[in-house]
């Protein structure tokens, strides 16, 4: 269905199909360097690109033009089982708290895994109501954390998001509530100076009610 070009200085013994990428064993004379440069359609990618060889993670140059992704990676030789994979990363996303007063700090962490494997050195991107407002970077554990300062009354929707290349990933949103306590509301003090006032007006017509009968 899909046509993907290899070019490569290794000696190419087979190229296997999988069902969500591709598996090259490739050989040479040992110690020497050897270099693989491919192609793939992005119609035939569901998600992000992961390289690997011997089942160990490959660090490999990767872009895309208008039509295809390309990928390109170096080892050294011997007798080697390279991978190119794809697959959809899993990003995690929470808030300490889902009900916090106007101005103050929610704390919202989470995790970007793929194939079941904490993806660090990710960039991440904190949305806040589909607007980025932080960048952060994956650690080790796949982990992000930071805080957020909620200034309006309202339910705000927080999500993260990553970028691979020209796509986007995006984790399952969740709400957190701001609010104003009602002590704190105009209404609440606008009354509280009706009131005041109301008070004072009728301590004022009692003590001059009261002057003028003496």
């Amino acid at each position: 269905k899909h046509v993907i070009e290899i070019a490569s200085n290794s000696t190419i013994a087979s190229i296997k199909p999988l069902m969500n990428g591709l598996e090259i064993m490739v050989s040479g004379r040992a110690g020497r360097l050897g270099a693989v440069n491919l192609t793939i359609p992005k119609s035939a990618v569901d998600g992000m690109i992961l390289t690997m060889i011997d089942d160990k993670p490959l660090k490999a140059e990767m872009g895309a033009s208008e039509e295809r992704y390309w990928i390109y990676m170096t080892y050294t030789h011997s007798q080697k089982t390279i991978k190119i994979l794809w697959e959809r990363p899993e990003i995690a996303v929470d808030a300490a708290e889902r009900r916090i007063r106007v101005g103050e700090e929610v704390e919202v962490s989470g995790r970007v895994m793929v194939m079941e494997r904490p993806l660090e050195g990710a960039k991440v991107e904190i949305l806040l109501d589909k607007v980025a407002v932080k960048s952060l970077t994956t650690g080790v554990d796949g982990s992000f954390r930071t805080t957020l300062k909620l200034e309006e009354e309202k339910t705000y929707e927080i999500n993260a998001r990553y970028r691979f290349l020209d796509r986007e990933f995006y984790g399952e949103p969740v709400e957190v509530a701001a609010y104003i306590p009602f002590y704190q509301k105009p209404w609440f003090i606008m009354m509280i100076i009706v009131v005041v006032l109301i008070a004072a007006a009728l301590i004022i017509w009692r003590t001059r009610r009261t002057l003028s009968r003496i």
